[in-house]
């Protein structure tokens, strides 16, 4: 049973300052409910109208486009072009990315870089830190290893406990296969971080600082810093903060950026008996029900339940603006 209604669905905003938690600056004043955890990918690539994939599962949806409802944890995203001579798909790209709970998170799928193979990536000074490749987080830990090591631009960042610590992949590591990461001695540098509206999540290299704007940052090393401004909604800001070898001034600049809101819906999903897990567009939520779906984008997605070993038709749903669609699906 699928029914839709008007619901103005607005973030929770505490008057207190920007040390608040993540929770109740992106959950929903739905009362009685619970809400999901799930995060979501807004992805694009140089093309238009590429055919996303997450999880080698067809979303549906294509370049550029906010892919929603995605459990937390590492996914895989991958382009498809059907646009060839004999009607055939073609992959284009693809790129392996953490999704965090209740944030919004780019990923850009690149179409035409040369991978230099797999290199591993050894540290004595950061054993067990996490690291990103590329600015893109991908619940890596030292010692480990990328298949996503590309001719060029390759670069690291090491989250020494707050601490983001830059470095690029020399090419004879490309070659050797493997980088010995070496021990940060510069001095550090500060950023100030802020969006309209405020209250966005402040991304370091792929790395949740756990910090909403508007703040300032210290610990930033030299090098290359991707810069990630997200808040569900809207669509995410990215840049790149760039700080020389032997840079003097300590302040390394003012990050601003004007976020762009996209329409969005929710989705309440329920069964019968409840404690089902929910399928989107045929990948696993983590969620079980009741549960609420926030800051969905509009559109048609394929819900689907699973109770032990009942298991639901697939159901058609389509999110429209501003308004909040109840699905209870009898599986008794």
């Amino acid at each position: 049973m699928i029914n839709a209604k008007e619901e103005e669905i607005k973030p929770f905003l505490s008057p207190s300052d920007t040390c608040i938690s993540k929770k109740s600056l992106h959950s929903t004043e739905i009362e009685n409910e619970t809400i999901s955890e799930t995060g979501s990918l807004y992805v694009s690539a140089l093309s238009k109208n590429l055919q996303i994939y997450v999880d080698n599962r067809d979303t549906s949806k294509k370049t550029p486009a906010v892919i929603s409802g995605l459990k937390p944890g590492v996914h895989t995203i991958r382009l498809k072009s059907y646009a060839t001579s004999d009607g055939n798909s073609k992959s284009i790209g693809s790129r392996k990315v953490y999704v965090y709970a209740n944030s919004i998170i780019p990923v850009f799928i690149p179409q035409s870089e040369r991978t230099a193979g797999t290199v591993s990536f050894v540290s004595d000074a950061y054993n067990k830190k996490p690291v990103s490749v590329n600015g893109m987080y991908q619940n890596y830990k030292i010692p480990a290893k990328s298949d996503e090591i590309y001719y060029g631009e390759t670069y690291l960042c090491i989250d020494d406990n707050g601490k983001y610590i830059s470095c690029y992949i020399p090419a004879n590591s490309c070659v050797a296969g493997k980088f010995e990461i070496p021990e940060y001695t510069g001095k550090y540098y500060t950023a100030y971080f802020d969006s309209e509206p405020k209250g966005a999540d402040i991304f370091i290299d792929g790395f949740d600082t756990g910090f909403h704007t508007p703040f300032m940052i210290n610990n930033l090393s030299t090098r290359d810093h991707k810069i990630v401004i997200s808040k569900p909604g809207y669509i995410p800001a990215t840049g790149t903060v760039m700080i020389p070898e032997g840079e003097d001034e300590s302040f390394a600049g003012v990050i601003n950026c004007q976020l762009k809101e996209y329409p969005t819906g929710s989705v309440f999903a329920d069964t019968m008996p409840s404690g089902a897990k929910v399928y989107i567009n045929g990948v696993n939520s983590g969620e079980k029900t009741p549960v609420t779906f926030p800051y969905l984008n509009i559109g048609t997605y394929e819900f689907r339940f699973v109770n032990g070993s009942v298991k639901s038709g697939s159901l058609e749903v389509t999110v429209n603006p501003w308004i909040k669609t109840e699905i209870i699906e009898d599986m008794q």
